[in-house]
C-alpha cells in the first residue's frame, strides 16, 4: 500500500489481497488426505522437528541455502527432519551434500508433487521453510498457512510483510546465510509447540482467502464506479 502511496494513488483506490488461495480447499484438503499424511509421517520418528520446504531446486530460490541451514539446525536440533517438495537442475548437489553430510535418514525428497496432494505433506510438517534469492510474493507461504504451519521466511519473501507475525505466525531470518536459516528455525520450533499458534496462522492468512479478495475488489469497483 505504501510503495503505491509513494506514485501518488490514493490509499481508497487501493485494494489489498488480489493473489489469494481458497483457504477451505487447503484446510478441507489437508483433513481429507490425513491417511497419506501418516505415510508421509512414518519415515520419520513420532517425536520428529520437521521442517517442510516446497520451491524449485535452482539458483533463483537457493535450495542449497535450505539444505546447509538443515545442516545446521540438525547440530542444534537432533530430532530436525527435512522435507523438500520440488526438483530441478541443483538436485544432483543437494542429493551429493545429503551424502556427504549423512544427512539420508533425516530427509525425504519426493520430488515434484500433485498440487491436490500438497496439503498432505504440509500436513506432516511443523514449520515452513522458505529462503529464496527473490521472491515478489510467495503463494507457498499462504498453501502452508492454511494449512497451520508456523514460517521461517527471508526477508526476500514479499508476503512475508502481512502474514508473519514475529513469535506468532513465524520468524524472520536475520540474513539468508545457513547459520542465521538455522537460528531461526529453531526459535520456530517453539511457537510450533504453542497450542494456539496453528490458531494465529490460519487467522493471519484468512484475509487472502479467495472469497475476500473477491470482495474487497468488488467494493474497489463500485467505489471507483461511484466517482
Amino acid at each position: 500500500v505504501e510503495c503505491l502511496e509513494s506514485f501518488g494513488i490514493k490509499r481508497d483506490q487501493i485494494a489489498t489481497g488480489l493473489y489469494p488461495i481458497d483457504v477451505t480447499f487447503w484446510k478441507d484438503s489437508k483433513a481429507a488426505l490425513r491417511n497419506v499424511t501418516e505415510e508421509i509421517e512414518s519415515r520419520f520418528s513420532s517425536d520428529s522437528f520437521v521442517v517442510i520446504a516446497v520451491t524449485k531446486m535452482t539458483e533463483r530460490e537457493n535450495p542449497i541455502a535450505v539444505i546447509r541451514a538443515f545442516a545446521r539446525l540438525k547440530d542444534r536440533l537432533p530430532n530436525a527432519c527435512l522435507i523438500f517438495v520440488g526438483d530441478g537442475n541443483l538436485r544432483p548437489d543437494i542429493e551429493k551434500f545429503i551424502r556427504e553430510n549423512s544427512l539420508e535418514g533425516s530427509t525425504y525428497f519426493p520430488g515434484l508433487v500433485p498440487y491436490k496432494r500438497l496439503p498432505a505433506y504440509y500436513g506432516a510438517a511443523d514449520v515452513f521453510l522458505h529462503a529464496p534469492e527473490k521472491e515478489p510474493w510467495g503463494i507457498s507461504v499462504l498453501e502452508a498457512m492454511a494449512c497451520g504451519l508456523p514460517v521461517v521466511l527471508t526477508k526476500s519473501v514479499g508476503s512475508g510483510a502481512d502474514l508473519l507475525i514475529p513469535r506468532k505466525t513465524g520468524v524472520w531470518a536475520t540474513s539468508s546465510t545457513p547459520e542465521d536459516i538455522a537460528i531461526s528455525l529453531e526459535q520456530a520450533a517453539a511457537i510450533a509447540a504453542n497450542p494456539g499458534t496453528a490458531d494465529q496462522v490460519e487467522h493471519a492468512v484468512a484475509r487472502f482467502d479467495v472469497a475476500v479478495a473477491a470482495e474487497t475488489l468488488e467494493v474497489l469497483v463500485d467505489r471507483l464506479q461511484s466517482r
